[in-house]
């Protein structure tokens, strides 16, 4: 079983539109707001893929957990499988 491509396959069959309209119907009058703000937290507010600058503020993040104390160390983040930066999709 190649663990990655199970990891990308389900993220893009989770992005699929008519998966977004599904999780749309389900989750907003779970949430109390609109399928048509859900679809968009989805859609507009989630980057699904991993490059250059959201690496950097995952690392800026982590850095400011531990600056705060909710961390007590900053975690040598570690990938499964190559992480190309350059391939990042939108």
């Amino acid at each position: 079983m190649n663990l990655i491509s199970v990891f990308q396959q389900s993220r893009d069959h989770g992005v699929l539109p008519q998966n977004i309209e599904v999780l749309a119907k389900q989750w907003a009058p779970r949430l109390g707001i609109t399928e048509t703000e859900v679809t968009s937290y989805l859609t507009e507010n989630i980057h699904y893929y991993l490059d250059r600058e959201n690496h950097a503020g995952l690392q800026l993040f982590l850095s400011y957990a531990h600056e705060v104390g909710l961390i007590p160390a900053v975690p040598e983040l570690r990938f499964l499988g190559p992480v190309a930066f350059g391939s990042a999709r939108k």
